[in-house]
């Protein structure tokens, strides 16, 4: 649970975000904050008192999980709008790359559609459908990965 006050704590100590596996309050105060926090919804009522067996720090260190993903030291997160992405730091230069690449290729596409080409045009939807009918199996991705429009 984070609230308002850890979110200013985390802004004052110049945190990029904070990911929460859990709930958050103060909503309206954490966006005026400013600290991006990614979470699994909202919640009002405060932390519950904790019997002393379960309160402490926790450890540092080690991996955790966070959803479907095992966190490590040294990796790194990066989240927006649509969420949360956890990736080792070596893996960093190939996404990073891909990423741009991935990036151009909508853009083209965005700058096409809005000149007037239909997406479908595009994407060559009329004949993937043809190809659905010969093939049940056809997959849209490796399709249009052929016309070298993935997206």
């Amino acid at each position: 649970m984070i609230g308002d006050l850890l979110a200013t704590e985390a802004s004052c100590k110049g945190l990029a975000g904070v990911i929460v596996d859990g709930l958050v309050r103060d909503t309206t105060e954490l966006i005026a904050i400013g600290v991006p926090i990614f979470c699994r919804g909202a919640y009002p009522v405060g932390p519950l008192k904790l019997p002393q067996d379960l309160k402490g720090i926790g450890d540092i260190g080690v991996a955790l999980t966070l959803g479907n993903a095992t966190v490590k030291s040294g990796d790194w997160a990066f989240g927006d709008a649509d969420g949360v992405i956890v990736m080792g730091s070596s893996d960093l230069p190939t996404v990073f790359e891909w990423a741009e690449k991935a990036y151009q290729r909508e853009e083209a596409l965005a700058a096409q559609i809005r000149e007037g080409v239909p997406l479908g045009e595009l994407l060559g939807i009329e004949a993937f459908v043809e190809k659905r009918a010969v093939n049940p199996q056809a997959d849209f991705n490796q399709h249009i990965s052929d016309l070298d429009q993935a997206i």
